[in-house]
């Protein structure tokens, strides 16, 4: 049977913006101008570490130097969009990067690509519960006992678990909820919060732990690579970009200007927090809400914590659907994984995959804190980033659609290769630990891709790149929308579909 899928980019509020796998994105009426990309952009990007991680930049480089982490992770962004928004318009499937690796690369880099897609969307769903617990830990004294924290996160995610196994039609209403919520927020903190700065909180400007040049650069790099979580998200971009009007003229410009306009939120909400806070910015595990307490008192502190409750429940929501049906997809319609991965239930829900990525999710809660799972987004986002941007160079000669974005000439190498340095020198901003499970995912990947040598040998296993499937990364931000109005009935009329063939083929031939 087939899996429910991801068909459509999320509508900022107020745009007349099409759905990305709808019918009406075909069609010239339907294209999506400047402004719409540049609104789905910047609502598909800001996620929840926008309200969190702002603590752990100035623990790891204070203030200055946390400023410069987010610009270079802000300019580094760019260079590796510049790469998906050229492979996007000449590889014109719907699998994002784990296709863009199939295609120049082959099976088997296609297929850890994937399951590294894959990883990245189970990750960040223990990510985003574990930012739940932290934004109530305050609250809720229980929960600064680590067991009775994962019990709790680990019952948020069966409970989400089970609410997919019925099929759930909330996903669209969750994250416009979410979406709104998480860019009022954003917005309330940095035009309330600006009043509220003293000047002698940005001293020191660096910290005195840091003696020299070489421990600055240190300190850059280790807040450069957590960094990389707040621009997570960019993945589908390029593809809804390469679906808007005369994308060759009007894509690099959005995305300057988007990941631009993304930067500068950033960068006000790290200077506003640590303006109100001084200091105090390491020692909060809810910085944003915490400075808002200074601010403006308690009522405030509890609007942001609702406010970023809110956004980061709806993300995980979203994530928790998608992620099942981005392994039931490998499995059933570009046949990388295991069939049995693509087993649904009556309800037409992708069971067995529900199951295996709430045991695993709530498996990898018990690992490590919100920074510590966050990490393992990164780690799983690079080893993408990789392949992908080597892609870039492997299919030069490939032709591009008509009137697609394309890289040529020198600005091909030129952007390329800086994106890779981006991108490699992310590995070196990780902790042992993170790298350790990124290679055991790796290795399982290889057992894997062994055992369904028979699958994978049989002729009629192609992949099928036509079918929807959107990165489970970018919906930490709230930016896709599940189509399920024909849903489970498109199953079942498939799977009639698909009994009556071989009868039809019978007939014929007699």
């Amino acid at each position: 049977m087939n899996t429910p899928r991801i068909v459509s980019f999320a509508q900022p509020a107020g745009s007349a913006v099409a759905g990305g796998g709808g019918s009406t994105a075909s069609s010239s009426a339907g294209k999506m101008g400047l402004l719409a990309i540049i609104l789905l952009g910047i609502n598909g990007i800001i996620g929840s570490g926008t309200f969190l991680l702002p603590q752990q930049i100035y623990h790891d480089a204070g203030f200055a130097l946390g400023l410069a982490a987010l610009l270079a992770a802000g300019i580094a962004t760019l260079f590796i969009v510049f790469c998906y928004a050229d492979l996007a318009g000449k590889v014109t499937g719907n699998g994002g990067a784990w296709l863009y690796c199939y295609t120049a690369w082959g099976r088997f880099t296609g297929f850890q690509v994937g399951i590294f897609v894959w990883f990245a969307g189970l990750a960040t769903i223990s990510t985003e519960v574990a930012a739940l617990i932290r934004i109530f830990r305050d609250s809720v004294p229980a929960l600064k006992n680590h067991w009775v924290a994962v019990g709790i996160g680990a019952a948020v995610i069966v409970l989400l678990g089970v609410i997919n196994w019925f099929g759930p039609k909330l996903s669209q209403w969750v994250n416009n909820i979410s979406s709104a919520t998480k860019i009022a927020t954003a917005a309330f903190f940095v035009i309330a919060g600006a009043f509220a700065l003293k000047m002698a909180n940005f001293k020191p400007l660096v910290p005195d732990t840091i003696k020299d040049f070489g421990e600055g650069m240190g300190a850059v790099g280790t807040a450069y690579g957590i960094t990389f979580y707040l621009f997570a998200g960019f993945s589908f971009l390029t593809i809804a970009g390469n679906k808007m009007r005369n994308p060759q003229k009007n894509l690099s410009k959005a995305l300057v200007i988007v990941i631009v306009l993304v930067t500068v939120v950033y960068l006000l909400i790290q200077t506003v927090t640590v303006g109100i806070l001084g200091s105090d910015t390491a020692k909060s595990a809810t910085p944003v809400a915490t400075a808002m307490q200074h601010a403006l008192g308690e009522w405030a502190y509890y609007l942001v914590i609702a406010g970023t409750a809110v956004a980061v429940f709806g993300v995980a929501f979203a994530c928790s659907f998608e992620v099942p049906v981005l392994a039931a997809s490998l499995a059933n319609e570009h046949k990388l994984l295991p069939a049995y991965m693509g087993k649904t239930n009556k309800h037409g829900a992708p069971s067995v995959a529900i199951i295996v990525t709430a045991v695993l999710a709530c498996g990898m809660l018990t690992t490590g804190s919100y920074v510590f799972l966050a990490s393992c987004v990164v780690c799983a986002s690079a080893v993408q980033y990789v392949p992908t941007i080597l892609a870039v160079l492997k299919l030069k000669n490939m032709p591009s659609g008509d009137g697609a974005f394309q890289l040529k000439g020198a600005a091909r190498w030129i952007l390329s290769l800086l994106a890779l340095a981006a991108s490699s020198y992310l590995f070196f901003s990780l902790t042992w630990k993170v790298l350790v499970i990124a290679a055991g995912v790796f290795v399982i990947g290889v057992i894997i891709y062994g055992l369904d040598s028979k699958r994978r040998s049989d002729p009629t296993q192609k992949v099928d790149p036509g079918v929807e499937l959107h990165d489970p990364v970018a919906t930490r931000a709230g930016s896709a929308v599940i189509d399920r109005s024909a849903f489970p009935d498109r199953v079942l009329a498939a799977s009639a579909a698909k009994a009556a063939a071989p009868a039809s083929k019978t007939g014929t031939s007699s």
